[in-house]
């Protein structure tokens, strides 16, 4: 009983043997081969079914001929046609399985020869587990389910995707499939508490009411430091979906704000470049990230936003106070 994963190595990326191939070919060798997939081509098939004695197809054929040209879609016509009894039709299908004797593999490579050889996937074998012969009871409740496709149907619907745009697609005409629709719903979960839009309840949030008033203490100085008024567009303040807490933005960029980690309140503020070059200030920091440009012709020493898990260490500091303020000036200015 092995469990093992497939994926690529530094030798079949630089150009030896696909190990998804290796292993495909490896257990399907004599066996009665079982697949599911929607998106396959004709040779890598033919290479799977070439090894075992034996071999059924389930797959969603109208994702299987949207990604062919027409050509390639008359000679996936010709074959299911020569091989009518062995493919089924199941809408909406989007597993990659191949069940063989004892072994299975399932995993995101889809079966053509651009997804073994030159994609980033990942697949598992199963090799004498007891999830194989549960796979195979999937399989064969799913062929019974679903059902061959009636060739004509088929002929049908290949010449309506000539008349629609590659944007389309798919035309609005839709193959018979027996098998039901996946109907599932999400299970319900708890909103984190940060999902409230209300003043109140987010203010309910501090940790203690000394934080959040030291915390409004930042927002008044900031704001009267800046001078900007409330219908000033470069000013915002916000309630967002995320950890953060009561934000102050000045031109798209954070320049207070506040987010719980580790069950810890942190008070971040914004910082100039400079702040990368002085260690000490660096020592007392518990957070922080840099900026991004907002824009191609702003230089690379953009900002920081840096993190404090006592926001008295920027009441207390003229030195800190005074780089926050001058940094928000600035941006005020950028743009």
């Amino acid at each position: 009983m092995t469990l093992k994963l497939i994926y690529h190595t530094p030798e079949s990326i630089s150009g030896d043997f696909s190990p998804f191939d290796v292993t495909i070919l490896q257990i399907s060798e004599g066996q009665e081969v079982w697949i599911a997939c929607p998106y396959l081509n004709l040779a890598y098939l033919q290479r799977i079914i070439d090894r075992g004695k034996s071999w059924r197809l389930i797959t969603d054929i109208e994702e299987w001929l949207a990604i062919h040209s027409h050509t390639g879609r008359l000679a996936i016509q010709e074959f299911v046609a020569q091989n009518h009894d062995r493919i089924h039709h199941a809408r909406d299908l989007h597993a990659k399985i191949i069940i063989a004797g004892e072994r299975a593999l399932v995993g995101s490579a889809n079966f053509t020869e651009k997804g073994i050889t030159n994609r980033i996937e990942m697949s598992l074998l199963l090799e004498q587990e007891p999830q194989v012969e549960e796979l195979r009871d999937w399989f064969a409740a799913l062929w019974e389910q679903s059902a061959t496709i009636d060739t004509d149907e088929l002929q049908i619907y290949i010449t309506d995707m000539q008349l629609h745009s590659p944007v389309e697609n798919k035309p609005k005409r839709r193959l018979t499939s027996r098998v039901l629709p996946i109907q599932s719903r999400l299970q319900p979960v708890t909103p984190p508490p940060y999902t409230s839009n209300h003043l109140i309840e987010r203010v309910k949030l501090a940790p203690t009411r000394e934080w959040i008033n030291t915390y409004f203490d930042l927002m008044k100085l900031l704001i009267d430091a800046t001078g900007l008024k409330s219908d000033d567009p470069r000013l915002v303040t916000s309630i967002p979906t995320t950890p953060y807490f009561l934000p102050v933005s000045v031109n798209n960029r954070y320049a207070l704000g506040a987010r719980q980690i580790n069950k810890t309140f942190l008070v971040a503020i914004i910082y100039g470049s400079e702040f990368e070059a002085l260690p000490e200030l660096q020592t007392k920091v518990v957070y922080y990230e840099r900026f991004n440009p907002l824009f191609r012709s702003e230089k690379i020493d953009t900002p920081f936003f840096i993190g404090f898990q006592d926001a008295n260490i920027i009441l207390q500091s003229k030195e800190i106070q005074k780089n926050w303020i001058d940094t928000t000036l600035l941006e005020m200015e950028r743009a």
